[in-house]
């Protein structure tokens, strides 16, 4: 498998905090994922006037999957925009 999509509803930072990031960064780094070149966090429909996005991909590259960030393999993605 080369990618991972994971799409999540986010009308809030704290938001977040309702994911198992935790469980997805150690599901991920199992060796069936070797070959793993993408991994895209999708934001369905997020309101960007609610949602401050910038903040959102920092918070999931830094503070949640950073393993996967220094890789450059995470990619986070909201509607109408090319990622962050």
């Amino acid at each position: 498998m080369e990618e991972v999509v994971f799409t999540l509803l986010v009308d809030r930072s704290d938001d977040l905090e309702r994911f198992d990031w935790a469980g997805a960064g150690e599901a991920l780094s199992h060796s069936r994922f070797t070959n793993l070149k993408k991994i895209r966090i999708r934001m369905a429909d997020t309101d960007p006037i609610n949602v401050d996005q910038a903040d959102i991909a920092r918070i999931i590259r830094e503070d949640k999957l950073p393993t996967f960030h220094r890789r450059g393999i995470l990619h986070v993605e909201f509607p109408d925009s090319e990622g962050c």
